[in-house]
């Protein structure tokens, strides 16, 4: 509580051996409410902290959030060159297969018909 704006307790006893009878419980009343109303401020005080705290963390988690979309983003792209990496890769091993098949088959043909005849065939 603020110290300035309440009075102390000793302050309050003093006070009331003066205060007529009468308004005793009026008085006790009204330094109540000063001590409610002190406490209600400090902790509206510390509630509109803790509210602007929150927006800002809010804030920080929408950046947060726009930063994951963006990263999420671009690992798919990469993700998506890499598979059409893999199948163009496939793509060429696979022709690379036919083209050794074919060179097999020929070369095969070119010693089967070498052995009869002294002449080679020419590779298509």
């Amino acid at each position: 509580m603020n110290r300035e704006s309440v009075p102390e307790l000793r302050d309050i006893c003093g006070s009331l051996l003066t205060v007529p009878s009468d308004l005793k419980a009026r008085y006790l009343v009204s330094v109540l409410d000063s001590y409610y109303c002190s406490s209600l401020r400090q902790r509206s005080h510390v509630l509109e902290g803790v509210e602007a705290r929150n927006e800002e963390i809010g804030g920080e988690l929408d950046d947060l959030g726009e930063q994951d979309g963006d990263l999420i983003s671009a690992l798919e792209k990469q993700v998506e060159k890499t598979r059409r990496g893999r199948l163009r890769v496939q793509k060429s091993e696979d022709r690379k297969r036919k083209v050794e098949q074919r060179l097999m088959a020929a070369y095969q043909r070119m010693e089967s018909s070498s052995k009869g005849r002294g002449t080679v065939k020419p590779i298509r």
